[in-house]
């Protein structure tokens, strides 16, 4: 009975050490050659992505902003409801492939190159995160 109890107790010990959150960096500029566009946008509604483009980075601007944004650092969040996008400004990412990602300080969705949502991760960011992201926002969408 001991030994049963022990094995239970281990057990249940390295199911919470291996799913504890980690921070993480946005990793874009790992894969910055494939991404085609790089854009500010305000999201009018997720549900039929209906947006309008703030300010679409130049060809030059894109690599500098991608290894902006990989030194914000974030939590995917295991649980919880993420909400919407509606009347937020955002960041559109685009890839060669057509797909692309619209990043917020709580979101990251993903869309299909048809425009249709495929994926979110939700994000837990402390206030400093959160104020870079603004900050790179307002640098490029001004």
């Amino acid at each position: 009975m001991k030994k049963m109890l022990s094995i239970t107790v281990l057990l249940l010990v390295i199911l919470l050490l291996s799913s504890c959150a980690k921070e993480k960096n946005f990793m874009y500029f790992e894969i910055h050659e494939d991404v085609a566009s790089v854009e500010i946008i305000h999201v009018i509604t997720q549900w039929d992505f209906e947006y309008e483009v703030i300010y679409e980075l130049k060809e030059n601007e894109v690599e500098g902003f991608l290894e902006k944004l990989a030194k914000i650092s974030f939590i995917s969040a295991l649980f919880g409801d993420p909400g919407t996008i509606d009347d937020e400004i955002c960041i559109k990412i685009t890839y060669n492939s057509g797909d692309f990602d619209v990043v917020t300080s709580k979101l990251i969705v993903k869309y299909d190159a048809n425009r249709l949502e495929i994926g979110w991760d939700e994000l837990i960011m402390d206030r400093s995160n959160v104020e870079k992201l603004y900050e790179l926002i307002d640098e490029y969408g001004d």
